[in-house]
Parts: C-alpha cells; structure tokens; sequence
C-alpha cells in the first residue's frame, strides 16, 4: 500500500495545489489507495441491514459508547477525556474561557460576548482558534503526525525508493 501509494503520489505530483500540507495531501492518496485496494479485493456480498445485528461481539466496527461495559471502551473514552483535559488545559485563558462557556456551559455567543463585555465576532474569533489548537494538539498527541503514520529509515527506505524507481520506469515506458 505504501509504495503503490508513493507511485499515485509521484505521478500526480504536478496536481498538489499548495491548498493544504504536502503531509495531508499524501494522506489523503494513501487512504483513498487502500479503500480501492479493498474495493478490488473484497468480494461485494449483499446483507440485510435490518438483520444486522449491531451489538454482536463481531462488530465490524464498535464506536465508543456502543458497548459501555467493555473495558477498551472505558479505557478508550478516559484516555481520550485525558487528551481533551490536556489540551484545553494548555489553552491561553482567553481562548479556554470562551471555548468552555461554549462548550461545556452550552452558552450562546451572545450570552458569551455580554458575560465577558466582548464583541460576537471577537468571541467567534476565540473560538475559531481555541478549536484550531485543540485540533491540532489532539491530531499531534493521536496520530504523531506524517513520521509517526510512514516511518521510513535506511535500507528499507532505500529499497523503496528503488521498487518505486522501477515501477515508475515500467508505467512510462
């Protein structure tokens, strides 16, 4: 998946825009890559949805909250309410405050903006960027970011490059 992921990014490289990170744009062609990968190796089965029974332990996918009582849900949604709790800790107060009235008060901007003597727009302000740097506080604390997604590092890294050399020889010729 990696390599041929290296080859769709290498071929197109001339479409990235510059609109978003190199590291997005590379992401983003390794999750569509696989999900074509699947789609060709996946047998297409038809199922009953209405039969589909959701709280099966075979669960394709369990999201947390579906089972309250399994123990990786607990651990899953503490280790995340730690992430949260630290993010929003190490927020400046002038983002945390607005950003909890919000949040965890419920309140609307304008009770906000009366409570603190501020602008609407300077509070929808604060909030825009208390949300951008718990984003990417919680994106750096989940994923590691690219490194941590592609770790590549001497002989493996150069056999890669030199798989991808030679597929992009075979594909232009």
């Amino acid at each position: 998946m990696v390599q041929e992921t290296y080859l769709n990014a290498f071929t197109k490289l001339d479409s990235f825009r510059a609109e978003s990170r190199f590291s997005t744009w590379i992401t983003r062609i390794a999750i569509n890559t696989a999900r074509m990968h699947l789609r060709r190796v996946l047998p297409q089965e038809e199922y009953d949805t209405v039969s589909e029974d959701q709280n099966a332990p075979d669960s394709i996918l369990s999201f947390p909250g579906q089972h309250p009582n399994r123990p990786e849900a607990a651990l899953g949604r503490a280790q995340v309410r730690g992430f949260l709790e630290s993010a929003v800790a190490h927020l400046p107060p002038d983002l945390r405050l607005p950003f909890l009235m919000r949040e965890a008060e419920n309140m609307s901007i304008l009770a906000i903006a009366r409570d603190l003597s501020l602008n609407p727009i300077t509070v929808k302000t604060r909030l825009f960027r208390a949300r951008r740097r718990l984003r990417i506080a919680l994106e750096e604390r989940i994923q590691g970011g690219f490194d941590a997604i592609f770790p590549f590092d001497g002989e493996r890294c150069a056999d890669m490059a030199d798989r991808v050399a030679a597929e992009l020889r075979v594909r232009t010729h």
